[in-house]
């Protein structure tokens, strides 16, 4: 009985993809996803890709908290990508908690469609 339990803990999936949607993101502002790690430590993955639009997009990685201070830029980043039509960051999280992907058009002269993806890697996070 041993065995079987092993063998299903070991076939259960070490992560996965927490989102996977199309976003508009007006010109000259930004939107988030919040992402609430609370199991244990993981590595967060986000990218993006501007389906129609503006050029001027990029996502950053942070602390819920530090969303308050976003006007100014994007403050206390874990991560962030540079601007253009798409990109990508990830970062080991070693703390539970509250987090937030933004999709920053705040330099675009034009609305952007942006397509995110952002998925979670526990065993990362475990150092494995």
């Amino acid at each position: 009985m041993m065995a079987f339990a092993w063998m299903v803990l070991m076939a259960a999936p070490a992560g996965g993809r927490v989102v996977d949607e199309v976003h508009q993101i007006p010109a000259g502002d930004w939107k988030y996803k919040e992402i609430h790690l609370r199991q244990e430590a993981a590595r967060i993955s986000a990218s993006y890709e501007v389906l129609e639009g503006s050029t001027k997009v990029r996502v950053a990685l942070m602390l819920r908290e530090d969303l308050e201070r976003m006007r100014e830029d994007l403050p206390g980043s874990i991560a962030v990508t540079g601007e253009g039509r798409s990109g990508s960051c990830a970062d080991k999280i070693r703390r539970r908690g509250d987090y937030v992907v933004v999709l920053d058009n705040q330099e675009g002269k034009q609305a952007a469609t942006v397509h995110l993806r952002v998925w979670l890697d526990f065993a990362a996070g475990r150092g494995t």
